[in-house]
């Protein structure tokens, strides 16, 4: 987790069929660990009148937080401020502080199965996203842990995603929120 409360990442679209289990022995042959794998809930909220941000309420057997995150058109450098919820499942508490600060928001669920990786300063996230209307996206993404300046930390990801044969280029620059909740969101890769 960066201090600057800025999440550097690139999203890869991958298909169905996907090898994860190639990639985790080449994780694991660099260094990172055995995989963790978690099923995650997210639920975002938002409002079609302030579009500089989504809310995010994630919950998982390890993590249980509520997260704004700024929005734009790519999601490889924003603004990610976590706050630790521990305790039972928020959502609905969340989308009553939501509202009572803002009014009633939209609202929009999705499971994630995950697998984590972490190895050098890099998180590597595999996962298939499943959200309440059926939509499905899979990914792999590829995040920079440490403090370095922004532009350092791209230039590092960028060379670590291409020692797993994932180019920059073809990086997907949606958020999941986008690809979740927009009907021109590019979904495969």
């Amino acid at each position: 987790m960066r201090s600057d409360h800025r999440e550097i990442e690139h999203k890869f679209l991958v298909p169905e069929g996907f090898d994860v289990d190639a990639l985790g022995a080449r994780l694991v042959a660099a260094g990172a660990g055995d995989a963790k794998r978690l099923t995650v809930r997210d639920t975002y909220f938002w409002r079609d009148d302030l579009p500089g941000a989504v809310f995010r309420h994630r919950i998982d057997r390890e993590l249980h937080q509520f997260t704004v995150k700024s929005s734009g058109p790519d999601a490889a450098v924003r603004t990610e401020v976590n706050l630790d919820l521990s305790g039972p499942d928020a959502a609905d508490t969340v989308a009553a502080f939501l509202a009572a600060a803002w009014g009633p928001c939209r609202r929009f669920g999705v499971t994630k199965e995950i697998r984590v990786w972490e190895v050098g300063g890099f998180e590597v996230v595999q996962y298939v996203a499943t959200g309440e209307q059926g939509r499905i996206v899979r990914c792999v993404e590829f995040e920079a842990t440490g403090d370095a300046p922004p532009d350092r930390a791209l230039e590092a990801l960028e060379a670590f995603e291409a020692r797993f044969g994932f180019d920059p280029r073809d990086r997907c620059r949606s958020s999941l929120f986008h690809l979740m909740t927009t009907s021109d969101a590019q979904t495969t890769r």
